[in-house]
């Protein structure tokens, strides 16, 4: 089998996988995703990047069935392969992380969110630059955190920051910006009204 072939059959399984999964078949989306794992830890080790995605896919399922620990332990192995093939600083490693602090928020685990929240905006400013979409993106996240905490004003300073890095260097994105904004920062200035 080639190189082409392994990775070919690698992607073909998470698609089969994924179908499933929007199709609501979850016993077998997790089926075919394990067998993506499984045939990339064969094919092409421990260490390689598309073992990280399998395992990443194979967590979503996970955590959309409910079993948190298993959907973290396969994020953390994730995280593991990406650290250590990609960089620490690789965006694949902030899309983990994000994950994984959205299983921490869910849980009601919100000093580890927080961490994790921040270790994303971070890992996504030094990936593809602070004046992106995606930074904005991971700023909207972490302000809906500190929103879910109760820390309004860090919430609407988050938000702000992001809203004002949309204006300046995407005009054409304001309505993006703008949205995300109106969606979180209107009801945190009425919650900061009512204290």
């Amino acid at each position: 089998m080639t190189d082409d072939d392994i990775q070919r059959r690698i992607e073909q399984l998470n698609q089969q996988a994924a179908l499933l999964y929007r199709q609501g078949r979850y016993e077998q989306a997790t089926s075919i995703a394990n067998q993506a794992g499984d045939f990339a830890r064969q094919h092409l080790g421990e260490d390689d990047p598309k073992l990280g995605l399998s395992l990443y896919n194979l967590a979503l399922l996970y955590r959309d069935m409910g079993d948190y620990d298993e959907a973290e332990q396969l994020w953390r192995q994730a995280l593991e392969i990406y650290c250590k093939t990609l960089g620490e600083e690789d965006l694949s490693v902030a899309y983990v992380l994000n994950q994984l602090a959205e299983l921490h928020q869910d849980v009601g685990d919100y000093a580890e969110a927080k961490s994790l929240c921040r270790r994303v905006v971070e890992v996504v400013g030094k990936a593809v630059g602070e004046d992106t979409p995606d930074y904005a993106t991971s700023l909207n996240n972490l302000a809906v955190l500190y929103g879910a905490m109760g820390e309004n004003a860090e919430a609407a300073e988050a938000l702000r920051e992001a809203q004002l890095m949309m204006r300046e260097r995407y005009p054409d994105a304001l309505y993006w910006g703008a949205f995300i904004c109106q969606r979180n920062v209107a009801p945190l200035t009425f919650q900061e009204e009512l204290t």
